[in-house]
């Protein structure tokens, strides 16, 4: 289970008491409520690069699910995107644009732990079942994980168990509760992203939120609760409002090898069924590179260097046109920040599959 680093959780939970006591500056909880989403926004936007290689490794095979494998997993980074935007409003609609065109947003992938700490080493790495247990898994489990059993030829077999990042959530919603006077109210003195501001963003999936933009402290908690909701699940539903298994149980399937499926005669009401809904990974066709390459690594000029050069200017392009965005409130901006996602994809899929030997796309921020 991902471990939070509680020195952050405790930063938000004594915020929390300062703006309980109304005789003290109510200044400094909402700073801490500042840095704390802001937190959570690089959080979010570190999940997006492990998964988005990850996927992006695993080719087509005749007889094995690897294409609904691959779907699977760049399903759930395109959704993690969707969080980040969403935490990016969040600290719009409290009155300053977030920092977001900062390499602060990036890690030293394979060296820098999570933004949360807690020992977790987010890497650049083809797709295994090591990275999906070890990782992908641990980054989305919560607190109390529902054991559900696996259906294979009429044999039953449990699943072995295995702070949260739902902790976080749940100390940053308790901060915001506590507030005497709502620090949304009035609604964003920045622009926000809007669900239509581009047709693209309407394609990912995003049930029951069907609007992005905060003006009240009721909207915020309802859009991190969404987060969470999404990522773990809740005890009593492993779906999220798409009808979609939570991320950690989407990753689950890969390692359980079969869909998630309502059962009335298992008294958890659900299993992983290999029997009718099997998703079995053939990683014989799961394309293999070094992992978190950087460019100093190739020669400038080579084929590789410019091919990472390449990505990664659409990288940090895409976070500087994101803030534009919030800075001036051209929507332009975003539709230029989902053509930068779109390069990227581009890009990296021919790193992987177009250069022998492979390379891996490199996520580094390129400066100005």
């Amino acid at each position: 289970m991902l471990s939070v680093d509680h020195k952050y959780v405790n930063e938000i939970r004594l915020a929390t008491e300062f703006a309980k006591r109304r005789d003290v500056n109510s200044s400094v909880p909402l700073q801490q409520l500042r840095d704390s989403l802001h937190r959570a926004m690089r959080l979010e936007a570190s999940t997006i690069p492990p998964y988005l290689v990850a996927g992006w490794s695993i080719q087509k095979s005749e007889g094995f699910q690897n294409l609904e494998i691959r779907d699977l997993i760049l399903g759930i980074a395109r959704e993690e995107m969707l969080h980040m935007m969403a935490i990016m409003n969040i600290i719009a609609a409290l009155g300053e644009p977030p920092k977001i065109a900062t390499n602060d947003i990036v890690l030293c992938w394979g060296e820098d732990q999570l933004p949360v700490g807690g020992g977790v080493i987010p890497m650049l790495a083809p797709f295994s079942e090591t990275l999906l247990t070890t990782l992908f898994m641990k980054i989305e489990e919560p607190a109390d994980p529902v054991h559900y059993v696996v259906r294979e030829n009429f044999l039953v077999a449990h699943q072995l168990d295995h702070g949260t990042i739902g902790e976080f959530y749940a100390a940053l919603i308790e901060l915001i509760r506590s507030f005497e006077v709502d620090p949304f109210l009035g609604g964003a003195r920045y622009p926000q992203v809007r669900l239509d501001a581009d047709p693209r963003i309407g394609l990912i999936g995003h049930a029951p939120i069907d609007d992005f933009e905060v003006n009240s402290s009721s909207q915020a908690i309802r859009l991190l609760e969404w987060i969470v909701g999404q990522g773990e699940g809740t005890p009593k539903n492993p779906l999220d409002g798409d009808g979609l298994p939570a991320h950690y149980y989407r990753f689950a399937e890969i390692y359980k090898k079969g869909r998630l499926v309502a059962a009335n005669d298992d008294p958890l009401g659900y299993v992983y069924d290999r029997v009718s809904a099997p998703i079995i990974c053939d990683y014989t066709k799961v394309s293999q590179f070094a992992p978190n390459p950087k460019m100093r690594d190739f020669t400038e000029g080579s084929v590789e260097w410019r091919g990472l050069k390449k990505f990664n200017n659409s990288y940090t392009t895409m976070f500087k046109n994101l803030q534009e965005f919030y800075s001036s409130g051209n929507t332009q901006f975003i539709t230029d920040s989902v053509n930068s996602m779109n390069t990227m994809a581009d890009v990296g899929n021919r790193l992987i599959t177009g250069v022998h030997p492979a390379v891996c796309p490199s996520f580094e921020w390129l400066p100005v």
